[in-house]
């Protein structure tokens, strides 16, 4: 994580948030493990929670400064659940880059010796069937909906 460039509150929401929010996508030790670190890392997703950390401390000042002034900060709050929506969908491209990438590399990682065959063939099957139950994340990413799963069709 990036220590003191970005707000405590988005650094806590990455880390303890969207970090199991993101493994728990997954059944296979291969995908959870590369998407775990995939949250932290990911700029775009920082920085949106670091957006939305903003915005909550313009939010709370409004707040205290002008009283109960709920009705004052309708569009602030109004502003970071259109974040938090975008934060969420950006969760889920991790998630469908993650399998990408063990569709692509993962033969790869067998042939240097750093996963056993049959552990990658698992992973490749649940990656497939995720990113099949997810052309959303699919359609933002690639430019395809329903994508079928076989390593080339998946590259860039």
């Amino acid at each position: 994580m990036r220590g003191n460039d970005i707000h405590s509150r988005a650094a806590k929401r990455v880390r303890a948030d969207h970090r199991p929010a993101a493994t728990g996508e997954f059944d296979h030790r291969i995908l959870c493990d590369g998407v775990h670190d995939d949250i932290v890392e990911d700029d775009q997703l920082v920085q949106l929670e670091d957006a939305i950390a903003t915005l909550e401390d313009v939010r709370d000042t409004r707040r205290n400064e002008l009283g109960n002034g709920d009705e004052l900060t309708t569009d602030t709050v109004d502003a970071i659940t259109r974040l938090q929506d975008e934060a969420d969908r950006r969760v889920m491209e991790v998630c469908a880059e993650r399998c990408r990438a063990v569709l692509v590399d993962g033969d790869e990682w067998v042939g240097e010796g750093w996963e056993e065959a049959s552990e990658v063939e698992s992973a490749k099957r649940e990656a497939t069937n995720w990113l099949l139950e997810h052309p959303e994340a699919c359609k933002r990413l690639w430019g395809q909906r329903s994508p079928t799963m076989s390593a080339m069709e998946v590259r860039d």
